[in-house]
């Protein structure tokens, strides 16, 4: 899957989850300018920054997201913490 495809699905995923629209919106703009890495870096930040339970699935999602953009594990593997 495509990169943007798979930022879409992110946060789709981020919002269902509960994600206040204002950290959305700010990854979502962020994305818009080209700034793949800090788009995720708010939606993974402020998931655990909120506690946020997430399922399997999403955090599968953030995995390949990072793989892709080759993010060292240890900048989203915290989040492991929130599966539920």
């Amino acid at each position: 899957m495509k990169k943007k495809k798979l930022f879409e699905l992110l946060f789709k995923e981020a919002d269902k989850l509960g994600l206040p629209q204002k950290d959305l919106d700010g990854a979502k703009e962020l994305f818009e300018y080209n700034e793949q890495g800090l788009a995720l870096d708010i939606i993974v930040t402020q998931l655990f920054e909120y506690q946020i339970p997430i399922n399997q699935d999403f955090f599968n999602l953030v995995n390949e997201i990072a793989i892709k953009m080759e993010w060292s594990p240890d900048l989203y593997l915290y989040i492991k913490e929130l599966i539920k």
